[in-house]
């Protein structure tokens, strides 16, 4: 069901008059009277915020509260993590975990070096806006095996053959914890192998991390995944939520976390971060993200919310165990129920398709007769289950599925009249037996014949195929024997004409050098003569000078 169904289905809910309906379709926390829950550190947090002198309402900068996206990180990677310590890790604040979602899908559009198509790899099934999130921003979906309709469990193995045969590089979304819609985690040692051959094939981790805390009730056992794939150096980004952990769906805190290679490659992705963000909301929402810092940088507040979150969990695990029970034990609903407890987080995966062999139009039967809202994939949200009405469902579930099974034992039986009308005496089996022998004597001389005239056939066919392919390869040695012969008559001639175009050079040649050497057999006759002319011009002005100089000192004396 996509978000806007749920949207509408929640709309129609609150519309509906009937006493016992149920809301099993939106992901948002209910205490046990089926109320919205402020936890109650979110409440003192408020007051502290409300009461402090330097409360404001400014806008924040780009990347979003500084301390808040940094303690944030902390708490999925663990302060003491080497990527904390090492600067690797930028932050910036987002919009709740959708705004996570879709910014990091648009980075990686803008500048991950994609394989020849751009392609990221999805759960079958996840979250339904994981779809529209990626195709918006360009990429195309291929989708994953995860969840394995017979066994109600994880299909590992196809999980893991799809990694294995995927373009090195791919980028592959994972659930760091309580999967949606499944409710089904891998184990450490699942994770471990997923992260041995992320880390073979250099694929990249895109993780979802919507639900830390809601999959145990511990913040650090739900963040595992996450740190380990950190700590082998596994190329990643996370994606934050703190709307279902601390019950602010409407304030709508998130952060977006991607790990560099060193630190100065984290702070480039944050300029390119914030550029990205800039036009896409400018500065994210405030009062959210002062509420969850507050929490997080102090000690008593954050003891409390861990408290909270355990609370919170701990509810739904007795929800399953309760709805477990009264299928199992009180009501014995056909089926097969034990993946109510073997699931874990806010929501039961219940493909009804493939546990009652219900349609959608049983889906609609749910709602339509029995007032209960869920999702038409069979998700169901636990959260909004409880005393009053959990028995209630259990017993509406049961309807169905014993009129399901009431339908297909009057199939059954319906088969087994046919076939009893149907059934025939021995010797008329007999008799039938023989006459399918003769016709199938028959049959059998005929093919033979027909075998032996079709081979013939082909065979005269073939030798006229050989006949026709002898007579087109001498024409083809003719014809190449003629392109040669063309060829080497072009090439004699060709070289002909290039040997008296080298002559006439040649000849041109030695024209231009016997001119040269008398031009300058010519000027060194000039320069000959021009000394000479020089010489006795110099010897007439030195007699003259001399002759002067003579008279001169006769004339003194």
């Amino acid at each position: 069901m996509a978000e806007d169904e749920i949207f509408e289905m929640t709309d129609t809910f609150k519309r509906d008059p009937f006493p016992k309906k149920v809301n099993l379709g939106a992901g948002a926390y209910r205490d046990e009277e089926g109320k919205p829950w402020v936890l109650p550190a979110v409440k003192k947090a408020h007051a502290l915020l409300i009461d402090s002198p330097t409360l404001d309402h400014e806008y924040l900068p780009i990347t979003g509260l500084d301390e808040f996206t940094c303690s944030a990180a902390k708490l999925m990677f663990a302060e003491e993590s080497d990527v904390i310590k090492n600067g690797r890790v930028m932050s910036i604040q987002t919009i709740s975990g959708t705004g996570a979602n879709h910014l990091g899908a648009f980075f990686l559009s803008r500048f991950y070096q994609f394989n020849d198509e751009r392609e990221v790899y999805i759960s079958r099934p996840t979250w339904m806006n994981h779809h529209a999130i990626f195709s918006n921003v360009g990429i195309t979906l291929v989708e994953y095996p995860y969840y394995n309709a017979k066994t109600r469990a994880i299909d590992f193995d196809g999980m893991l053959s799809t990694m294995k045969s995927a373009p090195s590089r791919s980028i592959f979304v994972l659930h760091a914890c309580a999967h949606n819609p499944t409710g089904l985690d891998p184990s450490q040692e699942q994770w471990t192998a997923i992260a041995d051959i992320m880390l073979a094939k250099g694929h990249y981790a895109f993780f979802d991390a919507a639900y830390q805390g809601f999959a145990t009730g511990d913040l650090d056992n739900d963040a595992w995944a996450v740190r380990e794939f950190s700590r082998r150096g596994t190329a990643m980004l996370v994606c934050q939520s703190f709307a279902k952990n601390a019950g602010l769906y409407g304030e709508r805190v998130g952060a977006l976390h991607i790990v560099g290679k060193d630190e100065d490659t984290a702070k480039n992705i944050k300029s390119q971060l914030s550029l990205l963000t800039r036009v896409e909301f400018s500065t994210p929402p405030a009062y959210g993200a002062k509420l969850v810092n507050l929490i997080l940088n102090d000690a008593s507040l954050y003891e409390e919310w861990k408290r909270n979150i355990r609370t919170m969990a701990g509810r739904l695990i007795e929800v399953r165990k309760e709805l477990h029970r009264l299928l199992t034990e009180e009501l014995k609903t056909p089926g097969n129920w034990d993946h109510v407890v073997n699931q874990i987080g806010m929501f039961r995966y219940h493909p009804l398709e493939h546990f009652f062999w219900i349609t959608e139009a049983q889906s609609k039967r749910l709602i339509d007769e029995y007032h209960i809202y869920l999702a038409k994939n069979g998700r169901i949200s636990l959260a909004g289950l409880n005393a009053k009405n959990i028995k209630y469902f259990a017993e509406s579930l049961d309807e169905v599925a014993e009129g399901i099974m009431s339908a297909i034992a009057e199939v059954i039986d319906e088969s087994i009249r046919n076939m009893t009308s149907n059934m025939v005496t021995k010797a008329d089996q007999e008799k039938q037996h023989y006459t399918q022998q003769v016709d199938f004597a028959q049959l059998k001389s005929e093919l033979q014949l027909m075998e032996k005239n079709d081979l013939a056939i082909i065979k005269a066919e073939n030798d006229r195929l050989l006949n026709d392919i002898e007579k087109l390869k001498q024409r083809l040695r003719e014809e190449i024997t003629r392109t040669q012969a063309g060829v080497r008559l072009d090439l004699n001639l060709e070289k002909g004409r290039l040997r008296e175009d080298s002559a006439g050079q040649v000849l041109k040649i030695r024209e231009v050098d016997t001119r040269i050497e008398q031009e300058i057999a010519g000027l060194r006759t000039a320069i000959q003569a021009s000394k000479a002319t020089t010489l006795q011009y110099i010897v007439g002005v030195v007699t003259t000078c001399t002759a002067l100089l003579m008279a001169y000192l006769r004339f003194r004396a």
